[in-house]
């Protein structure tokens, strides 16, 4: 059955998990050959793209054969998930920019506030959708409570 985020048609209903450490090209591209009908990226860190991380540049390696592809990535500072978001639409084959507001990984919460720690501040997640809505045409965004963790951060 095929579906849409925004205007990406997706084949079905097969949509690869944001796994670090996992996504990369090689997997992606076995993924792909088996039919998932969206393929999501290993998540990049919005002040590596900034900086020019090559690690980082090389994590945005993508096909087209790879598409749709949403390209995951992980911040709380406005200015760079905004300028991340932007180099991405401009420079990846990503068809969508998906902004990692449900991560409950400690080392993702507590050092650079993002995640789903994102999801304290609804003012701030506001500000950041608007700011990035208005560059990329496809932004998607998950939440979490993290309450499954016993980090009740709400």
């Amino acid at each position: 059955m095929k579906w849409k985020i925004g205007n990406v048609e997706i084949d079905n209903q097969i949509a690869l998990a944001p796994m670090a450490g996992v996504c990369d090209f090689s997997f992606r591209t076995i993924v792909k050959s088996m039919s998932c009908g969206l393929i999501e990226t290993e998540m990049v860190s919005d002040k590596a793209i900034m900086y020019g991380n090559w690690k980082t540049m090389e994590k945005l390696y993508m096909t087209d054969y790879e598409r749709p592809i949403s390209q995951q990535i992980v911040g709380s500072d406005l200015e760079s998930l905004t300028f991340a978001s932007k180099f991405i639409y401009e420079n990846t084959n990503a068809d969508i920019i998906d902004i990692n507001m449900g991560c409950p990984v400690v080392k993702v919460t507590n050092r650079s506030k993002s995640g789903c720690a994102l999801m304290k501040d609804p003012n701030k997640v506001k500000s950041i959708v608007e700011s990035i809505v208005d560059i990329v045409p496809i932004l998607y965004c998950r939440g979490s409570t993290c309450q499954a963790l016993g980090q009740n951060l709400l």
